[in-house]
């Protein structure tokens, strides 16, 4: 289980907390779009939408330094590429775990 920092995260990404903060928090809010999208996008399925939406998220949290989040995404992206649609709901509950961590270092619920 990972446990986050603000302080951690911004220092390793080398910025100040105040910074890291707002982008923090639009990237959850964003994430929580994107895994909406991917949701409906499986439905149909239409690996294009999900593809970037995977995509989103990965650059986001590679930029914020959110190694596990960039994890589950890969694995999701790879999930994808062969079609395994219903692995990736499962993935998206693991994103999904993450992001409720990061919105309680945030302060919200």
């Amino acid at each position: 289980m990972a446990d986050y920092s603000l302080e951690k995260l911004a220092f390793e990404i080398e910025f100040d907390i105040e910074d890291y903060t707002p982008l923090l928090e639009l990237f959850v809010e964003t994430t929580y779009v994107n895994l909406t999208e991917i949701s409906s996008a499986i439905k149909i399925p239409d690996s294009e939408v999900i593809s970037s939406n995977i995509h989103n998220i990965k650059g986001a949290s590679l930029n914020l330094g959110l190694d596990k989040i960039t994890g589950i995404v890969e694995q999701m992206s790879k999930l994808n590429k062969t079609g395994f649609f219903t692995d990736i709901e499962a993935m998206m509950e693991e994103c999904k775990a993450e992001l409720k961590k990061l919105r309680n270092i945030l302060g919200k619920k």
